[in-house]
Parts: structure tokens; sequence; C-alpha cells
């Protein structure tokens, strides 16, 4: 039996962040006990977390890519 991974479009990915961060502030305003606050704040972190791994994915390949010393060595 092959087992098939899930994979979502680019979109979905990109919403994540986001949603992680939305998630972690809404735990943090509407709870009253620590618990929530600790999952509130986790979230919140891992949000952050993931938006900063992703700009520092894009940011190297996509300058070099785009240079336009690397175009006219081509």
């Amino acid at each position: 039996m092959k087992i098939s991974r899930l994979y979502l479009p680019k979109p979905v990915y990109e919403i994540f962040p986001f949603l992680y961060v939305g998630l972690g502030a809404a735990c943090i305003a509407t709870s009253h006990s620590s618990g929530l606050n600790i999952l509130g704040a986790y979230f919140i972190f891992q949000g952050v977390f993931k938006s900063i791994l992703r700009l520092n994915y894009r940011s190297p390949h996509q300058a070099l890519t785009k240079s336009p010393s690397r175009q006219r060595e081509s």
C-alpha cells in the first residue's frame, strides 16, 4: 500500500502564519486561564517564526535569480 502525501495549494500555505498569529491573539484575548495564554503565546511565536523562515528562504534565492549580473553571465 503506497501512502500519498497531501499537498495544499500555495495560497493556503501563505495564510498559515497569519492564522497562527490570529488564533494565538484570540486565545490570549478570550482566555482566563494560564494554559490558554501559554497556548496563545505558542501560536503567535510559531506564526512569527514561520514568517521569518519564509522571508529568509525567499530573499537570497530571489536575489540570486533576479540579479542583473547573473543574467549577463549566462
